[in-house]
């Protein structure tokens, strides 16, 4: 009887599997053949929960990159301290929030009124040599050689939809688009004015959740336990500990080294009397950010405004030197940061890097890498308790 309960026990799970697989299908095929409406449909309903849990995300953000500068401080505020404990971890959390602060606005305010004048002064400078480039092309094409090859590959240079007007109207066009990038980032930079609301309420968010955090995170524990059964609870529990510490290890150390070589960066460019040194280096720190293409995103702008501002020769420096930082990087910064904290090869380094940037785009990149590690952590444990599993047992003698 038992035997028979079994195999339906059995067929109910295939039942229900298939059942599963079906509706997926099912969904799945759905989605594709009305994949724009769908997608406007989640985009939808992700602005209607991120508008006004803006202020939150960004408060849970900041508080997860201060908690352990929060709990060390803590600890060592209580052995010497008369405090409660309560009392020590608002000072703790007090403390670090303000010194958070302090090195923030400090960067800032070295860094973006030179920027700000790096981007002014570039527009102009492209805005002051336009006419000279326009010429030298206009020359350029009038050359016999240049005429002799153009006349080869059948490319008119006699009309006004010549080659001639074809590659003045390109260089226009690049003047637009460097013009248009400028007020861009100008606009940017201006905008974070209106976002003052939020990140003033998020950090007032992420006060309270430091000093708050073990009461917190009681709660979430009680009524996981309460929800899931023990063995769930456990496994949940762990995942969460390992993304914990894989998203913190990681993006902490690869925001150190970013500034690290983004200075390098400025100081170099001053060195080699570079133009734009702090535009060139906030473009080197932010896309330091991105594993593996951050650097080829950093050397074709920067190259362009190394020669802008200087000529050839500035810009091959300029090469150089992002390849040069990035050796210091790769081979000095990371190991004594990071270390071998994700433990991928470098083909999941590429393929987390490309799947999670097309479902996320540039926060998908930065984010893959500890993303594919915790999965690679947790399949290998998976494959190694099948493995167990299905072990013999071991012979015992009589």
């Amino acid at each position: 009887m038992k035997k028979f309960k079994n195999i339906e026990r059995k067929y109910i799970e295939y039942l229900v599997l298939i059942t599963l697989a079906v509706c997926f299908i099912i969904a799945f095929y759905f989605g594709i053949q009305n994949l724009s409406s769908f997608s406007n449909k989640l985009v939808g309903i992700w602005n209607a929960f991120y508008v006004p849990l803006k202020p939150v995300l960004i408060g849970f953000i900041i508080a997860f990159f201060l908690y352990q500068p929060v709990d060390n401080l803590y600890n060592r505020i209580s052995k010497h301290s008369k405090f409660k404990n309560g009392t020590n971890r608002v000072l703790a959390s007090v403390a670090v929030m303000i010194i958070a602060i302090l090195i923030i606005t400090l960067i800032v305010y070295i860094v973006l009124p030179s920027t700000i004048t790096s981007i002014t002064s570039l527009i102009t400078s492209i805005q002051d040599n336009m006419s000279s480039i326009e010429s030298f092309v206009t020359d350029l094409t009038k050359h016999p050689m240049v005429v002799n090859i153009l006349n080869f590959f059948n490319i008119d240079i006699t009309t006004s939809s010549g080659v001639n007007a074809t590659l003045v109207n390109m260089l226009s066009f690049a003047k637009t688009w460097v013009e248009g990038i400028g007020t861009n980032l100008v606009n940017a930079t201006m905008s974070v004015g209106k976002t003052v609301y939020n990140v003033f309420i998020a950090i007032f968010l992420a006060l309270y959740m430091l000093i708050d955090k073990d009461t917190l995170l009681s709660q979430v524990s009680r009524v996981s336990e309460a929800v899931f059964s023990e063995r769930v609870y456990g496994r949940v529990s762990y995942v969460l500990d390992l993304m914990n510490y894989m998203f913190f290890k990681f993006l902490s150390g690869k925001a150190i080294c970013s500034l690290i070589v983004g200075a390098m960066g400025m100081a170099l460019s001053y060195i080699f009397k570079i133009k734009y040194a702090s535009l060139i280096a906030f473009i080197i720190t932010i896309t330091n950010m991105i594993p593996l293409f951050g650097p080829i995103f950093s050397v074709i702008p920067c190259s362009i405004f190394a020669m802008i501002s200087g000529g050839p020769i500035q810009g091959i420096i300029m090469v150089l030197i992002i390849i040069f930082i990035q050796q210091i990087d790769q081979n000095v910064l990371a190991p004594k940061i990071l270390g071998d904290v994700v433990g991928l090869n470098g083909f999941w380094v590429i393929v987390s890097i490309i799947f999670c940037g097309s479902l996320f785009g540039v926060v998908g990149m930065v984010i893959g890498i500890p993303i594919f590690a915790v999965l690679k952590i947790l399949i290998g444990q998976w494959l190694m308790d099948r493995k167990d599993e299905n072990k013999p047992p071991l012979l015992t003698s009589k």
